[in-house]
């Protein structure tokens, strides 16, 4: 990309030692910490940072928090108290108007039969299962375990669990951190919970101590000036840390190591959350199951998430605010709730020399005030991958570190675009966020995570849904937008399990693939830097699978067979090079399109119906086909055919890929798996 003029040719210069790979004495990306600019709290700047992980909670933490209020409107009614509660019964919350929490699932036992993990499982390349072994609970900074009510839908609050897996070693050794953890929201009076997320990571760790402060980062329950309903109460300075965990209790901090690639895990847990039937996250060769019970009081659910860890690229850069480059400049007044849902460094107005970074948490710094800003791209929408290209194209296209990472994450209850479920709605980017959705911000407590920056806590719970609770939208309860083609098909589907997205793209879109009238296809967005922090070319995976019953609503499928073609599509239109596979098996469609390369690439799926004489011949899908990189009319149809898929794992140093197909070959470069 050609620039020119001596002050844009400046701020590259200040950002290019920030975007640099990390750690180059050997320490692992997975401890990488984002370097600040040493004047940052006397000078103003602004920062950016895409760690993958999207809004994913800190690692064992675990509360139930009561707010009384002047009225039932999150983000509107002014709190009055706040309170840390044993359970939602608990006397001194018994009339508490909401309730909002975030709760560790550790392994179920002989008094814990619900809401727990019941195993963890591990396998090798050659397909051998490993021995699990427990080994400690280990709680987080925040943790104020409570009791549950699951027939509301909320579940126990406890803490992570640590497991070693001899067979599975990385370079920290052979433990592992599991951290499933579910933060949601109660109206008193409703007839259940609203679960806002829900989500489960496993992370390579090797205990160390806790770092200096971590004692201090912590939460009290005053009430601050201007505090609404939802938001978390203030206090605690942020512990700027490498920990996945770290814990006064403890007195340990978990660092993160990167994971074997070719190990497969899985978490099985039993719970009675009411958690969205749509998944996504980052990890390869998810394989996921969902059953559900509701023959007794409580709705349970046995739920198993299974997958390879991946690579996710992390972007960060800095720029002093007042020579930001015109694109961002343009993006942050067009999307203003961006840039307000941050970290902030320093004061205007105070002086900075008795503060350090991150402790205007505690100080009651507003981000009007504040000399500087840390952006972060929570959401997985396409604002956030609007966000990330913006600064791509102004400093660079390379990584800052390349973490593994392996996580499983319901769609966020916000991103549904419904009156039933909330307001948010997958906007694209010519819109702005739903008023009264959760942004972050300053009433949200950082927490610390795996990359060790500091994540923005909940500001407030998302506003209508299944709970009961106010809706809130724009001007705080106008009429919700029309549903779009792909949520009126999620809502019909009953909000049973129907399906799971997973890439290493940086930025993704969480929800189901969005409907192209046009084009009659599924299209799937990612973003990514083009090159990784060791300087080599990014190459992306994406994997679908999805619901027949989804999938034949949003095309007006009849029941008959279907056929499918996947490609990969550049902004200009032409097509990337990417190795795809097509199967249909036990009423769910699975794709992957594996070995394209950055920035902004499309996944289009795109389905067809054969007519009716010859639907009778076609009952599976399956192919695997690479396409061309020179052509505008990118995809190979793959018809359905009675040709047996069979499955070969192919090797190119450290990254195995699996290829499915009638006649699998492994890309160019890697060498099939013996």
């Amino acid at each position: 990309m050609k620039r020119t003029g001596l002050l844009l040719l400046s701020i590259i210069a200040l950002v290019s030692a920030m975007i640099s790979p990390a750690y180059a004495d050997g320490t692992p990306d997975e401890q990488w910490i984002a370097a600040q600019p040493a004047d940052l709290l006397t000078t103003a700047y602004l920062g950016f940072l895409a760690d993958g992980i999207g809004a994913a909670p800190n690692s064992g933490d675990t509360y139930l928090l009561g707010q009384d209020a002047d009225g039932t409107t999150v983000g509107t009614s002014n709190v009055l108290a706040n309170h840390w509660c044993k359970a939602v019964s608990d006397p001194e919350c018994a009339k508490v108007k909401y309730f909002q929490y975030s709760a560790t699932l550790g392994f179920c036992s002989s008094t814990v039969t619900t809401d727990c993990i019941t195993s963890v499982e591990a396998v090798d390349a050659s397909g051998k299962a490993l021995a699990v072994n427990k080994v400690k609970s280990l709680s987080g900074t925040k943790y104020l375990p409570f009791t549950g009510y699951p027939e509301k839908g909320i579940p126990n609050g406890g803490a992570a669990e640590i497991v070693d897996i001899p067979g599975a070693p990385h370079s920290g050794g052979t433990q592992y951190l599991i951290d499933v953890h579910n933060d949601g929201a109660f109206m008193n009076g409703s007839d259940k919970s609203l679960s806002k997320s829900f989500n489960a990571q496993i992370f390579g760790i090797k205990l160390g101590p806790a770092p200096a402060g971590a004692d201090k980062a912590y939460q009290t329950t005053a009430v601050f000036p201007g505090q609404k309903l939802g938001d978390m109460p203030k206090g605690g300075d942020i512990v700027n840390s490498a920990c996945v965990i770290f814990s006064a209790a403890d007195k340990s901090c978990a660092l993160a190591y990167a994971m074997p690639l070719d190990v497969t895990f899985k978490i099985n847990i039993k719970t009675s959350i009411y958690i969205m039937g749509w998944f996504h996250g980052r990890i390869s060769n998810a394989s996921t199951s969902f059953n559900l019970d509701q023959s007794g009081t409580a709705r349970v659910s046995t739920i198993s998430f299974g997958g390879n860890p991946v690579v996710v690229p992390t972007y960060s850069a800095w720029a002093k605010s007042a020579d930001l480059p015109a694109a961002i400049a343009a993006f942050n007044a067009k999307n203003p709730k961006r840039v307000s849902g941050g970290l902030i460094y320093g004061s205007k107005n105070k002086s900075a020399t008795a503060t350090t970074p991150g402790s205007e948490f505690a100080g009651g710094i507003t981000f009007e005030d504040a000399m500087s800003i840390q952006t972060r791209a929570k959401e997985y929408d396409q604002i956030s991958i609007d966000q990330l290209n913006t600064w791509i194209s102004s400093f660079g296209d390379k990584a800052a570190a390349s973490p593994t990472r392996w996580i499983y994450q319901s769609m966020d209850s916000s991103v549904i675009n419904s009156p039933i479920l909330g307001t948010g709605g997958q906007t694209t980017s010519t819109q702005q966020p739903q008023q009264g959705m959760p942004q972050g911000g300053p009433s949200g407590m950082p927490q610390g995570g795996p990359s060790g920056m500091p994540q923005g806590g909940p500001s407030g719970m998302p506003q209508g849904g299944p709970s009961g609770m106010p809706q809130g939208g724009p001007q705080g309860g106008s009429t919700p937008p029309t549903l779009d083609k792909s949520t009126e098909c999620y809502i019909k589907s009953g909000g049973e399990f129907s399906g799971v997205v997973s890439t290493n793209a940086t930025q993704y879109v969480s929800g189901p693939p969005t409907f192209d009238v046009t084009n009659q296809s599924l299209d799937y967005k990612v973003a990514a830097p083009h090159y990784l922090a060791n300087g080599n070319e990014f190459q992306g995976t994406y994997n679908l699978q999805i619901s027949d019953t989804l999938a034949r609503c949003l095309y007006g499928f009849t029941d008959a067979p279907v056929s499918a073609t996947v490609s990969v599509v550049a902004v200009d239109g032409t097509s990337k090079v990417a190795t795809t596979s097509i199967r249909a098996s036990d009423g769910f469609l699975r794709l992957s399109a594996t070995g394209f390369t950055f920035s902004s690439p499309t996944i289009r799926v795109k389905l067809s119906q054969p007519t009716a004489t010859s639907a009778s011949t076609s009952a599976s899908t399956s192919a695997s086909t690479s396409t061309s990189a020179t052509t505008k009319t990118p995809s190979a149809t793959t018809s359905a055919t009675k040709s047996p898929a069979k499955t070969i794992s192919c090797v190119k140093g450290k990254t195995v890929k699996k290829i499915t197909g009638t006649n699998p070959k492994c890309p160019t470069g890697y060498a099939i798996k013996k």
